[in-house]
């Protein structure tokens, strides 16, 4: 068996970053998802509030309509310290 060697670029680099920080600013930001998100998207709500926190120290507080909507998603949000 031969081993396989992949590399991977990261898209975003600082300049995408400069941009981003320059349209939100100091917040406040609302990250919303598809109605009865599957946990990809919540994941993805939580990743960027993840970013905007440790890059540029805006507070986050998500709005979230699953508990009531889909109850099987509670198993996941559970997970998902906002």
């Amino acid at each position: 068996m031969t081993n396989l060697n992949i590399t991977l670029t990261n898209p975003v680099d600082q300049a995408r970053l400069d941009d981003l920080q320059k349209v939100i600013g100091k917040g406040p930001v609302l990250i919303l998802t598809h109605d009865n998100p599957d946990p990809d998207a919540l994941a993805s709500g939580k990743a960027l509030s993840f970013l905007f926190k440790q890059a540029w120290n805006i507070e986050l507080h998500p709005v979230d309509k699953t508990q009531k909507e889909r109850p099987r998603s509670g198993h996941i949000d559970r997970h998902l310290v906002w």
